[in-house]
């Protein structure tokens, strides 16, 4: 027989025999696998999350007395040795441990000596900077990540009953940390071991306890951090700039810089950056500038405090509902005064220094062409920020430049910001078209792939200072 007729004969035999069939309860899922990626952007006063399921996102959201809320408070209650979530989801609670991430980033600097501590300071007994200190905040940053994040994985797991029912579903999460600190690798460390240990608990089969003694917390704290490739963290500004990036009015890559100032509780970041593809290289954030300033929202309703009575819950309403007190007035005047002399002597000073001079070309005339404004955060408000920033502008560098075929005409730093406008993937609940000036954090952590980050110790950017 040749070889041609047993290879026949074998096609055959293989024809004819019975097929195996897979039980039904080992069938792979007719359907793709679920990769959720989870963009949490953990706020000073209230954390933010976008899930998003390969080309559609869409908000974590939750029940709060017959109203549908997405601001998740980042505030817990300590008492009696137990922490406990903060239901009732205030910004400033009874018995409550709030601004737990600025306390997060004054231990990682060792500022042991910095206000926000003081409440930790006194929850806790401890001395300032002692270890029983340390060993509490991290608890309480446990404590809270751990419960929100479960939460979180909660309402996926509610709104995709058959999570787990493919081999292949998987989920991960990206944490936003303030773009100052990311360069600062110990800081990036500590929010990472944080939010591994947390995730870790959040995906256990049980739920969590809405409460928790300090000695346990201490215990998984001492513990080392889980080998977990499903979390990383990523700079708030980076994370920013995405819906920009991914939206039809972005220009792609380019020359232009970039000016963001991201107004949050506790903090205004800021950032200069460009967005280009140097030497055939993979997309980089090129960051000029980046600073971290302890002017956020909160801080009007402080001072305010401070100087003319009241509670923190009353200014906060005050300058939330527009109020014309002159008290008020007289602060926000202050604080754009501080923002707009501090970006221009840090900012556009680091800025300036990162941009080439020479050949007819200065740094200033740079930024005059090529920079543009973007405004975001929960905390944004025209006066004092939008105040600040454009006045810092034209009293550092004068009116910005645009170029036209036939020559180049100056005009106000108003016509640079950019308004980002809600982007078409988002799924957000009807009526809710407001929650999107404090998700672009959360929506841009999102995304699978983020570029990278060349930060200003790093950039490219050639130096000339001749």
């Amino acid at each position: 027989m040749s070889l041609l007729d047993r290879l026949e004969q074998l096609k055959q035999r293989l024809s004819t025999r019975p097929q195996f069939k897979r039980p039904q309860s080992q069938r792979a899922p007719s359907r793709d696998p679920y990769v959720f990626q989870i963009g949490f952007d953990f706020g000073t006063s209230y954390s933010k999350c976008v899930i998003r399921d390969r080309d559609k996102a869409f908000v974590f959201s939750f029940d709060l007395q017959g109203k549908t809320e997405f601001l998740l408070s980042s505030s817990i209650l300590y008492r009696d040795g137990f922490f406990s979530t903060n239901t009732a989801n205030q910004l400033y609670p009874e018995h409550g441990l709030w601004y737990i991430k600025m306390a997060l980033v004054e231990l990682a600097h060792r500022n042991f000596s910095a206000p926000v501590l003081e409440r930790f300071n006194k929850a806790a007994g401890a001395a300032p900077g002692s270890i029983k200190l340390q060993n509490f905040v991290l608890s309480a940053a446990l404590f809270y990540l751990s419960r929100a994040l479960g939460k979180i994985r909660s309402f996926i797991l509610m709104r995709y009953p058959d999570y787990g029912k493919h081999e292949r579903d998987d989920m991960f999460v990206t944490m936003a940390i303030p773009v100052s600190n990311m360069a600062d690798r110990e800081t990036e460390t500590l929010f990472l071991r944080l939010l591994k240990k947390a995730w870790a608990m959040a995906c256990t089969d049980s739920p969590m306890a809405e409460s928790a003694s300090w000695k346990e917390m201490a215990s998984l704290i001492a513990k080392p951090a889980p080998a977990l490739r499903e979390c990383k963290v990523y700079p708030e500004v980076s994370a920013n700039i995405q819906v920009f990036l991914h939206s039809p009015a972005s220009p792609g890559r380019t020359t232009n810089i970039y000016l963001v100032t991201d107004i949050g509780a506790g903090t205004v970041g800021q950032c200069c950056f460009t967005f280009y593809n140097r030497d055939r290289e993979e997309d980089k954030l090129n960051y000029l500038s980046a600073q971290v300033f302890d002017l956020g929202s909160s801080v009007i309703d402080q001072l305010c405090a401070r100087d003319y009575g009241h509670d923190v819950e009353y200014w906060r309403k005050q300058k939330e509902n527009g109020s014309e007190d002159k008290h008020l007035h007289r602060v926000l005047d202050h604080v754009s005064l501080v923002l707009s002399n501090n970006f221009a002597a840090v900012s556009l000073k680091e800025l300036t220094d990162h941009l080439y001079r020479g050949n007819g070309l200065s740094p200033d005339n740079t930024v005059c062409r090529l920079c543009y404004i973007l405004f975001s955060g929960g905390g944004d408000m025209d006066h004092p920020y939008h105040t600040a920033i454009l006045n810092g502008l034209r009293r550092k560098m004068g009116l910005p430049i645009r170029e036209v075929m036939d020559g180049s005409y100056t005009e106000q730093w108003e016509s640079r910001i950019i308004n980002v406008q809600k982007p078409g993937d988002l799924e957000l609940p009807k009526g809710c078209e407001s929650w999107m000036k404090r998700l672009l954090v959360a929506y841009g952590l999102s995304f699978y792939d983020l570029p990278g980050n060349r930060f200003p110790d790093e950039t490219a950017i050639v130096q000339n200072r001749g």
